[in-house]
């Protein structure tokens, strides 16, 4: 059986210009980066997205979730995808991450809105 986990090629980050969500997105960018060598794609849009894609896998959505990813979510999401130093699960570290939270938190999320239609 093999257990090895795949490889991280590329992330693509796609986000709000409007809603000024850009600093974040970079920071983001600049922190994968950093940590697994890998090219980051930015893609500035309108709507409030702040949408977060490895290869054709979307690992992070705010428009789901209705938030944004955490301090340090992503990063462990990640190594927990993509690390074969890991041995815990993606599911297990995004369960980790909602333990994490209150009630209200999870419930309010990120209520902000993109006023940029266009």
């Amino acid at each position: 059986m093999n257990n090895q986990k795949p490889q991280l090629h590329s992330l693509s980050i796609t986000y709000c210009g409007g809603c000024g969500y850009e600093p974040r997105a970079e920071a983001l960018a600049f922190a994968v980066g950093r940590e697994f060598g890998v090219r980051v794609d930015l893609h500035k849009t309108v709507g409030g997205l702040f949408e977060i894609d490895a290869g054709e896998e979307r690992i992070f959505s705010k428009m789901m979730l209705g938030r944004f990813p955490h301090d340090g979510e992503i990063i462990d999401l990640l190594k927990a995808r993509y690390s074969s130093h890991n041995s815990r699960s993606a599911d297990d570290v995004i369960k980790e991450q909602l333990s994490r939270m209150s009630k209200k938190e999870q419930a309010k999320g990120d209520a902000s809105q993109c006023r940029q239609t266009s």
